[in-house]
């Protein structure tokens, strides 16, 4: 951190949840990418229809040449009814895990529930934004480029009481 655009050219941006509201408005993820691409990021959006053979059958080098970086960019939203949500991968086997986070930089973005660090701890940069609204993405990026840092006190225990979760 921060990224560079220099040296993070090419990013690969696997959605979790972000579905599309009543209200009508796009995915606070699509925001999110535009603003990538604003400041002069290549991005991909992660369709397994497109891009399933590159991230299981492809030898990781494969995957180097496409990509300097890697963003999943979680918004999956507890309710008064399912007050605990987990990550469910995309089958088959979890396509979209993020198996490959020693190999090609990693990070991990949620907007609407600090718990999924324990659904991912092998990830090392975790940024938690608690709410999916139209202003986070844009600051959000700011911070990832350096525009701004990243300040404050997490109002819960982002590492979900487990130990391997602060490795």
């Amino acid at each position: 951190m921060p990224i560079d655009k220099e040296k993070h050219k090419k990013i690969m941006v696997f959605v979790l949840g972000d579905i599309v509201s009543a209200s009508g408005k796009p995915p606070v993820s699509n925001l999110f990418i535009q603003t990538l691409q604003d400041e002069g990021f290549q991005v991909d959006k992660f369709d397994a229809d497109i891009h399933s053979d590159l991230f299981r059958k492809r030898p990781i080098a494969d995957i180097r040449k496409q990509y300097d970086l890697v963003i999943y960019f979680a918004n999956i939203k507890t309710a008064s009814n399912q007050t605990t949500v987990r990550i469910n991968w995309l089958p088959p086997m979890g396509l979209d895990t993020p198996w490959f986070v020693h190999e090609i930089p990693t990070i991990f973005v949620s907007v609407a529930n600090p718990y999924h660090l324990q659904d991912v701890p092998m990830i090392k940069t975790y940024i938690n934004a608690y709410t999916a609204n139209e202003y986070n993405p844009k600051l959000i990026v700011e911070k990832l480029v350096g525009k701004s840092e990243f300040k404050g006190k997490n109002p819960i225990d982002p590492f979900c009481s487990y130990w391997d979760t602060k490795l």
